[in-house]
């Protein structure tokens, strides 16, 4: 067998865990927090001016107080990029910067009353997004998921925690914990795991830091802001610039800074748009489609491993469990 061959699987293994509902299913919760109605929805609920970026980082100080390095670090941004972006939020009056106790010549920074009130009411708003997805569901059927869910959700965190720590050598979502807002109102316990998964995928799983190991073991040539991008473009392709930037919540110059950055790299092309031969629409190449396939294996692989010692019965519930969550997401977007 060549290198590049997969390994042949013993003839009396069970049969691999179709774990794609799973997979589309963080892929459309990780989407809705995205595109360019989210983010007016999002600047509506919580009053001001932010972005997804934005929100990422005040959920990471709600953590616990860190210091511009440590945002640096979990948004995988360069020093000065995280001063400009704290001082962002530090002008809206999101955060608070204290006295470092191991050094006081530095400070840190964490949330502010009017940060804290912003994150809850943005959860509040997505949670009653993911409450009315299942809402139509019998009590013993929400009831199995929920059973479930916190199984799945508390191995996949553990599954994703030790390989981050293992590829960059510490946890690097050390302190992270599902968290309440305090706007909400209780709602159904059941709904708790689902919440957590989805607070973990936002927060965590699809950060900067926590895709960076998917990155790699996928061989992308760029990293996971663009690989969202990519997978946009392949998605609803061809697309023009503006409708890039509508699809992904940001600026048209920005959505072309990253067309350039994608094209570069032989990953999109541009095309004559047919209906104004004076513009251009983007399309992934096959060398785009490519990594996407391998990015999706790479993720694929990592939830199969999670559900590789569960009885097959349970596996394919929780499966048709993401299914019907997904396509209720989706009714309700519609």
């Amino acid at each position: 067998m060549s290198s590049g061959e997969a390994p042949s699987r013993p003839a009396d293994a069970p049969p691999e865990v179709d774990v794609e509902p799973v997979r589309l299913f963080l892929n459309r919760a990780d989407t809705l927090h995205h595109d360019r109605s989210a983010l007016q929805r999002l600047q509506e609920v919580t009053g001001h001016a932010v972005t997804f970026t934005d929100m990422r980082a005040l959920r990471l100080l709600a953590i616990g107080p860190t210091t511009v390095t440590g945002v640096s670090a979990r948004l995988q941004v360069d020093l000065s990029r995280a001063s400009r972006h704290l001082g962002h939020l530090d002008e809206l009056g999101l955060l608070r910067r204290t006295a470092d106790p191991s050094d006081g010549r530095f400070s840190q920074v964490c949330l502010s009353e009017s940060g804290t009130r912003a994150l809850d009411r943005w959860q509040a708003a997505w949670e009653a997004d993911y409450a009315a997805a299942v809402a139509d569901w019998d009590p013993p059927q929400l009831a199995r998921f929920g059973e479930l869910l916190e199984r799945f959700a508390a191995e996949l965190i553990e599954h994703q925690r030790g390989r981050a720590a293992k590829e960059a050598g510490t946890d690097p979502f050390a302190g992270w914990v599902p968290r309440r807002p305090a706007t909400a109102d209780p709602g159904d316990p059941r709904l708790a795991p689902l919440f957590a998964l989805v607070d973990w995928t936002l927060t965590v799983a699809r950060s900067p830091s926590g895709t960076s190991g998917l990155v790699s073991r996928s061989r992308s040539p760029v990293g996971p802001a663009l690989i969202r991008v990519l997978g946009l473009v392949a998605r609803h392709g061809p697309l023009g610039v503006g409708e890039l930037a509508d699809r992904s919540g940001v600026v048209s110059s920005r959505a072309s800074r990253h067309v350039q950055q994608l094209e570069a790299a032989g990953l999109v092309a541009r095309a004559v748009d047919p209906q104004d031969r004076r513009s251009s629409r983007i399309k992934a190449t096959p060398k785009g489609t490519a990594l996407l396939r391998r990015v999706a294996g790479a993720s694929a692989s990592g939830l199969r491993a999670v559900l590789a010692d569960w009885p097959e019965a349970d596996a394919a519930e929780l499966m048709e469990g993401f299914s019907r969550v997904r396509s209720g997401l989706r009714r309700l977007a519609n």
